[in-house]
């Protein structure tokens, strides 16, 4: 297990103030062979400097500046310059328990039968300091998968572990603008067959905070969403019940924040061109 090299994929833009942390949780891991690589997609503050200094004593982290693309090209960048057997995803807010990827890589090394590992998470609201605990220990390979294809999260991203190889055979993420931090949800439709073990405990920290890209951006998200079930209407015809469940999101957008003439407008369009 030593031996295994895990490429640890961080993007970030303008997270000066909340990189370090980050950082750090990577650097207390347990499991000592990783490297860590960080794409700046187009930061104006002082990122650049803070992660410099960073690595300055740390050869194994890499950083890369690229023109403000989305997180998707962010990604995708770090991932074409990393050399690992695994890979595993942490957003630059986010953080992790010293244990988290020796307990998953020793779990993997001893499961080859699956393909990614994810973990409990532990929600920290910075605005009021209160804490819980998400956990998914319920749910079966099977449910998992649906889950998946239903746009119904499960973990966040800074949970998971995959193989390179069981990653690689999905792609890469889409590079689209309007998924807008919906890149995650697009690739695990694609990725949606792959077979997940479970950690049921809280390794991964996920900060909830006020500049969060997904917060309080419904309407924005509208056209990422669509496109995900246009890009992909040939799984989903295959999947129906879980193309229902999107599409009644989509509605219920439309309902909650434009008007109801509009909603049904949508959905009945979006029907006929899915079922062509």
């Amino acid at each position: 297990m030593k031996n295994k090299l895990v490429s640890i994929i961080i993007p970030t833009f303008n997270r000066s103030d909340l990189i370090t942390r980050c950082i750090k949780s990577v650097q207390a891991q347990t499991y000592k062979n990783w490297e860590l690589l960080i794409t700046d997609d187009g930061s104006t503050d002082s990122s650049k400097e803070v992660i410099g200094e960073l690595s300055k004593s740390d050869s194994r982290i890499k950083y890369f500046f690229q023109e403000n693309k989305g997180i998707g090209a962010a990604r995708n960048k770090a991932i074409n310059n990393s050399s690992s057997d695994y890979i595993a995803f942490l957003d630059s807010d986010d953080g992790w328990h010293p244990e988290k990827l020796e307990k998953q890589i020793s779990l993997l090394e001893k499961h080859k039968e699956f393909d990614f590992c994810y973990t409990a998470d532990e929600i920290q609201y910075l605005d009021t300091g209160e804490k819980e605990i998400k956990r998914f220990s319920g749910i079966s390979s099977d449910k998992l998968s649906f889950l998946k294809l239903a746009g119904v999260g499960v973990s966040v991203p800074s949970s998971h572990v995959y193989r390179r190889d069981s990653f690689l055979s999905v792609g890469l993420f889409d590079e689209d603008r309007d998924l807008i931090g919906l890149e995650d949800d697009e690739w695990s439709v694609r990725g949606w067959n792959l077979k997940g073990c479970y950690i049921d405990e809280p390794l991964t920290i996920y900060y909830k905070h006020k500049n969060q890209i997904t917060k309080g951006r419904y309407l924005k998200q509208l056209k990422g969403k669509a496109h995900i079930i246009f890009k992909n209407r040939k799984i989903f015809l295959k999947h129906k019940r879980a193309l229902l469940i999107r599409c009644s999101h989509l509605f219920y957008i439309f309902l909650k924040a434009i008007i109801p003439t509009k909603a049904r407008s949508f959905l009945h369009k979006a029907i006929l061109k899915l079922v062509k």
